[in-house]
């Protein structure tokens, strides 16, 4: 009995620190980000490399799917940065689609400019929120 409890142990201390490897904390919800240029929902190379280790991750943890949340910065109609941040959130997951996941295991969701950084509004902020959060979110059991 002891013997398992260790090897359990092992196992949730291994998933835990891939899990870390693959997410960053945020508000106690595990996500990832990656960045956009303006007025744009191409993925950089950068993206690419991000979206490629938690493609890898997802492969090995089946229990878990995602949220793709796009975002926008303030600059534009509501409306069409609602698009863009559809258009972003689509770009993620059709390459994690393409790496392997199943459509299933993601839901897209556009922020659009809804949730911009506050405060003070400058090119530093502005970039910020030209992004795709990736949440993780383990499936009930």
């Amino acid at each position: 009995m002891k013997k398992i409890l260790v090897i359990i142990l092992l196992s949730f201390i291994t998933v835990a620190c891939e899990h870390r490897s693959f997410v960053k904390t945020a508000d106690s919800s595990s996500c990832d980000q990656v960045f956009f240029a303006f007025d744009s929902a191409v993925l950089s190379e950068a993206a690419k490399e991000t979206l490629e280790r938690q493609a890898e991750w997802l492969d090995k943890y089946p229990n878990f799917h995602l949220e793709v949340l796009g975002y926008c910065d303030i600059k534009g109609t509501a409306h069409y940065n609602y698009l863009l941040g559809k258009r972003r959130a689509k770009a993620v997951a059709d390459f994690l689609m393409e790496k392997g996941v199943h459509r299933d295991r993601i839901k897209i969701i556009s922020k659009g400019s809804s949730e911009d950084v506050k405060g003070e509004y400058n090119e530093k902020t502005a970039a910020y929120d030209r992004r795709v959060d990736t949440i993780l979110v383990e499936d009930d059991i």
